[in-house]
């Protein structure tokens, strides 16, 4: 962690500090690997296909590598291309781990109706405070105050990242993610 000291604000080292002595760990991806393998391998290349960013074949790729494959990064090394960058592939797989079908990209709207408010130093809620009536957007600063149809993406992306942790870990993950405040910085 002392490696990051100096390329991060001190208060994000203070929350990344923070949060691995709760948590013990950092996420990575090879946490949702088992996740990822069960639904390539229970899945057919006809299904993988309907995941939104699964284009030209990818589908038998991702199917015959996830077969094959131990961990995320044997996986991910196995499929990577120079069309297909990691990058690229991290987002297909978030993807598929979400849920998220080329339909739904489809028919979801093109605008968003609410912002989601994380955190913001004594100049962003400054700047929001005088500015928001300006925005046109509702800001939502506790999940559990807002009710949207739309927002149903994000809950379930903070239902999956909960599950790269084990017990605890993901009823707490959860709990803030619907209770927490957001991160209030000082300076």
């Amino acid at each position: 962690m002392e490696l990051i000291t100096n390329l991060v604000p001190p208060a994000t080292f203070d929350q990344l500090v923070k949060y691995k002595e709760e948590y013990g760990e950092f996420h990575s991806w090879e946490n949702y690997w088992p996740l990822l393998k069960y639904k390539l391998i229970q899945s057919s290349p006809l299904e993988i296909k309907e995941f939104y960013e699964v284009e030209e074949g990818l589908e038998n790729r991702l199917s015959a590598a996830a077969a094959a494959s131990g961990s995320f990064k044997q996986f991910m090394e196995s499929i990577k291309t120079k069309r297909y960058t990691w990058t690229r592939l991290q987002r297909v797989c978030l993807h598929i781990l979400t849920n998220t079908r080329k339909n739904d990209m489809k028919t979801a709207k093109r605008t968003a109706n609410y912002m989601r408010l994380l955190g913001a130093s004594k100049k962003g809620r400054e700047y929001i405070r005088t500015e928001k009536k300006n925005f046109g957007l509702e800001i939502v600063s506790k999940l559990s105050s807002f009710s949207d149809p739309d927002i149903d993406l994000d809950i379930r992306a903070s239902n999956i990242y909960a599950l790269g942790q084990q017990g605890q870990g993901q009823e707490r993950l959860l709990d803030e993610e619907f209770s927490q405040p957001p991160i209030m910085m000082n300076s």
